[in-house]
């Protein structure tokens, strides 16, 4: 988690990145559970693992195009 908010404050001064992270952490925090459990019970743990993999690759993708754009902007 440091790391995701330094990584936050390079792109963006202002916070909103940082504001943004903390939000989907409570959130996931929260959910992930809730979800995670009905998911292994009506599909089984092979659910999980597409689960990572579909909000896996779009997440690195995101994070590489925002990377650039900071980059270039600086």
């Amino acid at each position: 988690v440091p790391l995701m908010f330094t990584l936050a404050a390079n792109v963006d001064n202002k916070g909103r990145w940082a504001a943004a992270a903390g939000g989907m952490l409570t959130i996931s925090s929260a959910f992930g559970p809730i979800i995670g459990a009905a998911l292994i019970e009506s599909i089984g743990y092979a659910a999980i693992a597409w689960l990572q993999l579909l909000a896996g690759v779009p997440a690195i993708f995101i994070f590489i195009r925002v990377h650039r754009i900071s980059v270039i902007n600086k």
